[in-house]
């Protein structure tokens, strides 16, 4: 069986989820209850299919803020944004 790119498996995307949460301070908890089970499932899954996880691992490395433009959850994240 071929090895897939480290960024393409199921544990490193939800990782690349966590820390694109994190990094643009989302409130995991007010989403979770909000979204309930199916929605945050659909973004997780969008997190998972994602062309991108190379792309979206670099940006987490830079000083960027804001969601990046090629982010399949960009929107959500930004509704799910912490109040200062």
């Amino acid at each position: 069986m071929p090895t897939q790119g480290a960024a393409r498996r199921p544990p490193e995307r939800m990782q690349l989820l966590g820390r694109m949460m994190a990094r643009l301070e989302v409130d995991v908890d007010r989403a979770a209850r909000e979204l309930l089970g199916a929605r945050l499932r659909e973004m997780v899954v969008r997190c998972r299919g994602c062309r991108h996880p190379e792309l979206c691992a670099q940006w987490l490395e830079g000083e960027a803020s804001g969601a990046p433009s090629f982010c399949p959850n960009a929107r959500l994240f930004a509704a799910f944004r912490r109040a200062c």
